[in-house]
């Protein structure tokens, strides 16, 4: 088949009053250069979409900022049926964690890199007024050693964690523009060690609930919304469980 290749280059400056945005951050005049290959398909029937993204931002002037950032990603829609379609994606993404980062409240180390690897693989039946799709997904947080101002590694092993989810989505169609749905998810957090530095288990079960709206124009405007209940259910009872409102969506 035939694929249609768009690559792109951003160069760029930025000036900010709060560099690394931490608390204590000062200004900077900054460099930002970023990078995009992408390839789409360019067939009647499925789609293939792979993409790889690299970005550099270096001060030029002010506090001093070196942050690099990749990432790969790969996305494949099988057309089944008219009826019936599946979606697998993966991804992967390497950048420096951010300023707030909780082992940099401890005291003054360096921003661990953060790997974020993600996998889904999905269905989705919709024969005409009401529609019904299955998606699992993985996501693996690996991050890596900080260094304190001595230049002693402080490992971060305690906060590498696998996130397992499903979510259902039962959807109605009120036009051929708009439709609302319901959206249940459940999956369970483990850490790569049962118990951290301090004694806790901090693995969790994980429910949401949501509701939203999708909206279908064509190639003009197209995307969801979608408001909700997210928690999670930590093992260990010295722990507080977390859970707050869950808003999210993509518009195109």
């Amino acid at each position: 088949g035939t694929f249609v290749l768009r690559p792109t280059l951003e160069q760029g400056l930025r000036w900010t009053s709060n560099a690394d945005g931490s608390a204590n951050g000062t200004e900077a005049v900054i460099s930002e250069t970023n990078v995009r290959l992408r390839a789409e398909s360019d067939w009647l029937r499925h789609s293939v979409n792979l993409e790889a993204t690299g970005g550099f931002r270096k001060t030029i002037s002010g506090e001093d900022v070196d942050e690099p950032e990749f990432g790969l990603a790969g996305n494949v829609r099988l057309d089944v049926s008219t009826d019936l379609t599946v979606n697998a994606r993966a991804s992967w993404n390497r950048s420096e964690e951010s300023a707030t980062a909780p082992v940099l409240a401890l005291g003054p180390f360096s921003r661990p890199n953060l790997d974020t690897l993600q996998a889904s693989l999905g269905a989705t039946y919709d024969p005409g007024l009401f529609g019904i799709s299955a998606t699992g997904q993985v996501t693996r947080l690996a991050y890596g050693d900080a260094t304190d101002s001595l230049g002693v590694s402080i490992p971060q092993d305690d906060r590498n964690n696998t996130l397992a989810t499903m979510t259902l989505r039962g959807t109605y169609d009120l036009s051929q523009i708009l439709q609302p749905f319901v959206e249940l998810e459940a999956g369970r957090r483990v850490y790569d060690n049962e118990t951290d530095s301090f004694g806790y288990a901090r693995a969790a079960n994980r429910y949401g609930v949501r509701a939203g709206l999708a909206i279908n124009t064509g190639e003009k405007l197209n995307g969801d919304l979608a408001a909700g209940w997210l928690m999670e259910d930590v093992d260990d009872d010295a722990l507080r469980d977390i859970s707050g409102l869950d808003i999210r969506g993509t518009v195109n």
